[in-house]
């Protein structure tokens, strides 16, 4: 799901960034005018355990992976404004340090999960748990936030001239309806081991363990990832609109999620993975400080 550099140009970046920036700035203005049920600490909690589990591609049909989004996770584990933070800040840290995602096209890919996988997501999942259980409406909200974001990627790909919509929208949609699937009973199954089913309003201090718990376990079983290209890449290969050449990030300290005097191996994607994580956190409880995010 991460458009990688040089796969958008013209206007798409600027807009698709300022359509980002807005939203995001608007989830900021809601958190810091109002007091959070959530710690800053669950924040940063969730917010790594985001990153952790983004790193663990699966593999889906046909050499292809896909990987937890996370945004419908994100708003049914914090609310809706801070799952669209805690999105806002793995993005923003997998594009600077791990070259997960370009610079600049920074602003879509913060539009695509944040914005639409965590916010619309997240609203999503307000509007089915009127009608469904709580973990129905989560599998039914992360499987739309999933389709809902591959959607965007095809129309950022077509208003950039990059490939017309009728070619990559089948596609894109047909593979990401099977991630899409997979998010959703993967969010409703780490939903249901942080949070007890009488404790669904919000997280306790033992559950923010669990978070921590599963943060480290996901860390752990990174080196088995799958390998295989994840959806948006497979389909770019195949419709040969995958850029030719990949421009080398100035600020990628840890590319591809492994430290460089380490090489390529389990051990260097296990102590990137960790470092990120903690990163992640420090600019989860920095962001939350800063907005004030206090517990009631």
């Amino acid at each position: 799901m991460h458009i990688p550099e040089q796969m958008l140009t013209g206007t798409t970046c600027p807009v698709t960034a300022l359509l980002g920036a807005a939203v995001i700035s608007g989830a900021c203005i809601v958190v810091s005018r109002k007091k959070s049920e959530h710690s800053m600490f669950e924040f940063a909690a969730v917010s790594s355990l985001i990153f952790a589990g983004q790193m663990l591609n699966f593999p889906i049909l046909n050499g292809v992976s896909g990987h937890l989004l996370g945004g419908v996770l994100a708003a049914a584990l914090l609310g809706t404004p801070l799952g669209i933070l805690a999105i806002a800040l793995v993005v923003t840290v997998q594009s600077i340090l791990f070259a997960d995602g370009g610079m600049s096209v920074l602003g879509a890919n913060l539009l695509n999960m944040a914005v639409i996988g965590a916010g619309v997501g997240g609203l999503a999942l307000y509007q089915f748990k009127k009608y469904f259980n709580q973990y129905l409406a989560i599998v039914l909200a992360g499987f739309l936030s999933v389709t809902l974001a591959a959607l965007a990627v095809s129309i950022e790909l077509a208003f950039a001239g990059t490939v017309p919509l009728a070619d990559s929208l089948p596609s894109i949609l047909g593979v990401h309806l099977l991630i899409g699937v997979a998010e959703g009973v993967f969010s409703v199954a780490i939903y249901a081991l942080v949070i007890n089913s009488s404790q669904l309003a919000k997280l306790e201090q033992r559950t923010g363990i669990k978070v921590a718990a599963l943060t480290v376990v996901a860390l752990l079983v990174t080196p088995l990832a799958s390998q295989h290209p994840d959806g948006l890449e497979y389909i770019a290969q195949n419709l040969n609109f995958l850029p030719e050449t990949a421009i080398v990030p100035l600020f990628s300290l840890m590319p591809d999620y492994c430290i460089p005097m380490f090489g390529q191996g389990a051990f260097s994607t296990l102590l990137a993975g960790l470092i990120g994580a903690i990163i992640v956190a420090f600019a989860a409880l920095t962001t939350a400080k800063f907005l004030r995010v206090v517990k009631r």
